[in-house]
C-alpha cells in the first residue's frame, strides 16, 4: 500500500493497476484545459503501453469534479 498525505481542495488520485511498478499520482488544481493523458511526449501523464494512443484521454475538472474525455482512442478508455 501506498501511502499519500491528503492534499487541499479538489484532487484526484491515480494508482497503478500493474502488480510490477506500483505507483501513484495525485491530481489537483487542474489548467482549465486539462490534463492529458497518453504516449505522446506532449502528454503530462505517459503511458508507455502499446495499447494506449499518442493522445489518449483527457481529465479536466468541472464544477469541482472531475472528469475523463476518451480522444477517439483506438481502445477506448476504462475506468476502474
Amino acid at each position: 500500500m501506498i501511502g499519500v498525505d491528503k492534499p487541499t481542495g479538489n484532487y484526484l488520485i491515480l494508482q497503478s493497476a500493474c502488480e510490477k511498478e506500483k505507483s501513484i499520482m495525485v491530481i489537483q488544481n487542474t489548467p482549465e484545459e486539462g490534463v492529458k493523458i497518453g504516449r505522446g511526449h506532449e502528454c503530462e501523464i505517459r503511458i508507455t503501453d502499446i495499447s494506449v494512443s499518442r493522445k489518449h484521454a483527457l481529465i479536466r475538472s468541472v464544477k469541482n469534479d472531475f472528469y475523463i474525455f476518451d480522444n477517439k482512442s483506438k481502445f477506448g478508455t476504462l475506468v476502474r
